[in-house]
């Protein structure tokens, strides 16, 4: 039905989907789809549940079933971005607690990429340096970048 998902993620979201259509009508609410998005940490609910429902030609009011693969395929595909970023990022975490040192790894990144002072900056806009011990969280940056476009 969708190329954005593999075949176990299109069954795995055909189930979620008929427990969500709690009358059985082929459509999901708009009030669980967006409790649903809610959970996952969806920042633009709103937007995203109108994205699902594009596909809905019926003329009634709710998610279809190909809107709702549609829309929760790009969310799945966007959660293995994070963690493809998370494991790039882990290479810099020496001590292994999830933090990584912000000079070292702007050394590597310039050594790398030639990246400049404004492009780090803009970069690390994200990064919620500790100031203490010139650290962040390369869990959390990672979730930061991939949600903004």
């Amino acid at each position: 039905m969708s190329s954005t998902v593999n075949a176990q993620d299109e069954k795995e979201l055909k189930e979620a989907f008929s427990l969500l259509d709690l009358n059985g009508d082929g459509l999901v609410a708009e009030k669980e789809m967006e409790s649903l998005l809610k959970s996952m940490g969806v920042k633009d609910v709103k937007s995203t549940i109108s994205e699902a429902k594009k596909s809905n030609l019926s003329g009634k009011d709710g998610i279809d079933l190909q809107g709702f693969i549609l829309v929760m395929g790009k969310l799945i595909k966007d959660d293995s971005k994070v963690e493809d970023v998370m494991e790039a990022l882990r290479v810099f975490d020496s001590k292994n607690n999830c933090k990584i040192d912000a000079k070292e790894f702007r050394e590597a990144l310039q050594m790398a990429t030639g990246l400049n002072d404004e492009e780090w900056e803009d970069l690390m806009k994200e990064a919620n340096i500790n100031q203490e011990d010139n650290t962040f969280d390369y869990r959390e940056f990672a979730n930061k970048l991939s949600q903004t476009k």
